[in-house]
């Protein structure tokens, strides 16, 4: 089977509706600079407070209950929680979606590329796991090597759009699928 074969079987795939929510997604990823600017202005104050004498008082305010009551159902949970288990949910649905369509459509669709990434994910899982291990061998904190595995990934899209056209697109693909699959195969392995 050619590749252009291949690929026109493809592109009957998405649904509209997954058109829609990649779409918004990539909307979203036309507002990289801004996005990376406020994530990166955020983490730099957040380091700044945790490491100040209002380092309780944040640790607090992440402590504070939020939720919704309707009738007989009430769900309250801590702001941390809401981030960590809700809103991150949402981030990586997103992503999977956008790396789907890159596997199905775009820059992932040839079994070479795809493979490049998961192998890349691989190893971005296994060298900071085995680095940990070495430092931590024979100590207690030996049984935390799954913690040091995954990648950031708001980050790797941050760094993305800071750079913004100066790096190719199939780069910007890649690095982008190496991240979420590196932290689809983390969030794996820290759950089993």
């Amino acid at each position: 089977m050619t590749e252009s074969r291949r690929n026109s079987e493809f592109v009957r795939l998405p649904w509209v509706w997954i058109d829609r929510l990649t779409q918004s997604f990539g909307h979203f990823f036309a507002m990289e600079i801004a996005g990376a600017a406020v994530l990166f202005l955020c983490t730099f104050v957040t380091v700044l407070i945790a490491n100040s004498p209002f380092a309780d008082s944040y640790l607090d305010f992440w402590e504070i209950k939020a939720g919704l009551q309707l009738d007989e159902l009430h769900l309250s949970h801590s702001l941390r929680d809401w981030v960590n288990d809700a809103f991150m949910t949402f981030f990586f649905f997103f992503g999977a979606i956008e790396l789907k369509k890159q596997f199905v459509l775009g820059e992932l669709n040839s079994y070479r590329m795809a493979a490049l990434s998961i192998a890349g994910a691989a190893g971005g899982m296994l060298l900071p796991a085995a680095i940990y291990l070495m430092l931590q061998a024979g100590h207690e904190g030996a049984s935390g090597w799954g913690a040091v595995m995954p990648t950031d990934t708001a980050f790797v899209i941050g760094c993305l759009a800071l750079l913004g056209p100066r790096i190719p697109q199939s780069l910007r693909v890649f690095m982008l699928s190496l991240a979420i699959v590196d932290d689809i195969g983390a969030i794996l392995i820290v759950a089993i």
